[in-house]
């Protein structure tokens, strides 16, 4: 997700406690933390913590998943990307301030473009400038 969202930092947590986490984001410089919980070793849940106050702000069940890593060999060219949410519809409201809340702008130089459609929970779909998925979600209150 680091090459989704603009100015994130992918920080695996290992051991760590989720104080040492919360440290090392203010450390960085974050206001929001976000956490790809895992259950059996395959992510199960976001969960989305204001860094100051510690305050969670979303959590979503993750329902599917797939990357671009799974089917095509990700290029990591460009790692500071620009969002944009080039499409909505109507039911995803939490899951379009969540992307607006990482970062999506509203800008013609978009390099990341976000589509969120519901159908029993909403997906989301990552692409980059030519089309070419790099995230796919399926998320669930």
């Amino acid at each position: 997700m680091e090459y989704i969202f603009p100015f994130s930092v992918k920080v695996n947590r290992g051991k760590r406690n989720l104080e040492e986490v919360f440290r090392i984001a203010r450390v960085l410089g974050g206001e929001l933390l976000l956490l790809v919980n895992v259950f059996k070793g395959n992510p199960s849940s976001l969960e989305v913590y204001d860094v100051i106050s510690g305050e969670r702000l979303y959590h979503f069940l993750i329902q599917s998943l797939r990357l671009r890593s799974d089917y095509e060999k990700i290029s990591l060219y460009n790692t500071r990307r620009i969002l944009c949410i080039r499409e909505t519809e109507y039911g995803c409201t939490k899951v379009n301030s969540l992307l607006i809340d990482l970062g999506a702008t509203r800008t013609r130089e978009c390099t990341v473009h976000a589509e969120v459609k519901f159908d029993n929970g909403c997906n989301v779909r990552f692409v980059d400038s030519m089309n070419r998925e790099i995230l796919f979600m399926g998320l669930a209150e």
